[in-house]
């Protein structure tokens, strides 16, 4: 390299059983700075040995993709995902092309998870210039981005697109204000039912050239809060002008279960009746969750479970098989002779007790 680069990141306080990654690249271009791709050091800061999962979803959404570490996490040992790699690991061949073991070219946001707590960060690296942050252990329904600019010192200078990536927001809301005059403008951006979107102060009418604001990030679920995640990445022309920071979460931590979809395995191996397809699902928050009266559905199907006699603890992951019982999971099944999922495409829906879908997955582009 003929200008050496350098970045750190954060140090991070607590883990959590799921991680949210607003951005990720595999030679992908991000602003203008081609090749640029990403490696994910994920820590198991838990107490015993957890089995990592991280999953990419294309910036702009589209189909995930879901990578598992092969072998178990020791307590305090780190798992490196280089996404060049076969299944992100450096020791296997090296990806000429996409297949089941190698993530596509382009950008991501993603989102790991384990059994136990994880912490991660990330690094962004290209030819040029090098950039890290830390993966969020918690998203929020507001953030606050101290400092966002648009081509700060003339055409040439800082500009610092947001990063958004949906937890369980559909929406959000920006008010941009100006160091300057004050002055507020507002505007909201639709997010894919899963990834995020990239959201540069060039494009946003109302606001100025050589201007520095203040943003807050309201996240919505319709008229209800929703949750996002948000980073900002600071770039200028030329060698190594290139940073990132994460955006700040205002207000509470409150104590909440949070169970979400996790991937659902739809092509079976066992017979023509697939009874090994399952969904995967897990309790991501930090209390108990009572799951009499919740449903999964298929969207394309309309087949429909409804659960009952099971208490989801916090980091705990279950299955629902087709036609499979494995206690290891929660010992869910369906009890079909046949199978549920669609090879073609189908979503998956979870509902709570109350009717609202709380979680969605879809596959093959559903």
């Amino acid at each position: 390299m003929a200008n050496p680069v350098a970045y750190s990141t954060d140090g991070i306080a607590r883990g959590a059983f799921a991680v949210y990654g607003a951005y990720a690249a595999k030679n992908g271009n991000d602003s203008g700075r081609a090749n640029t791709t990403s490696t994910i050091v994920i820590q198991n800061v838990g107490a015993a040995a957890v089995t990592p999962s991280i999953s990419f979803t294309p910036l702009g959404g589209g189909v995930a993709r879901r990578f598992t570490r092969r072998a178990s996490l020791a307590p305090g040992a780190a798992w490196v995902f280089d996404p060049r790699y076969a299944n992100g690991d450096t020791t296997s061949p090296f990806c000429v092309a996409t297949t089941a073991e190698c993530l596509a070219d382009g950008e991501f946001t993603f989102v790991s998870n384990a059994s136990g707590p994880i912490a991660a960060v990330v690094n962004v690296i290209s030819p040029e210039s090098a950039m890290g942050y830390s993966a969020n252990v918690r998203p929020n329904s507001t953030f606050s981005l101290p400092n966002v600019t648009r081509t700060l010192g003339g055409p040439a200078g800082w500009t610092t697109p947001v990063l958004l990536q949906a937890g369980t927001a559909t929406s959000a809301t920006f008010q941009w204000r100006s160091f300057r005059s004050g002055a507020v403008t507002p505007q909201t951006v639709i997010l894919p039912q899963s990834g995020g979107v990239r959201v540069d102060p060039r494009s946003v009418p109302g606001l100025t050239d050589d201007t520095q604001y203040a943003v807050t990030i309201r996240g919505l679920r319709g008229s209800e809060q929703g949750t996002l995640n948000a980073i900002v990445i600071e770039l200028a022309d030329g060698a190594d002008n290139a940073m990132i920071y994460e955006g700040f979460a205002v207000g509470p931590t409150v104590a909440a279960p949070n169970v979400v979809l996790t991937d659902v395995f739809f092509n079976g191996k066992v017979s023509a009746a697939e009874p090994d397809e399952y969904v995967e699902f897990q309790n991501q928050g930090t209390l108990p969750q009572d799951m009499s009266g919740w449903r999964i559905a298929s969207v394309r199907g309309a087949q429909t479970y409804s659960f009952a006699g099971l208490t989801m603890q916090p980091g705990q992951i279950c299955r629902l098989y087709t036609n499979e019982v494995h206690p290891e999971w929660c010992g869910l099944s369906w009890a079909k002779a046949s199978a549920q999922w669609s090879n073609a495409g189908d979503r998956a829906n979870l509902s709570d007790a109350t009717g609202k879908v709380v979680s969605s997955f879809g596959y093959l582009g559903q």
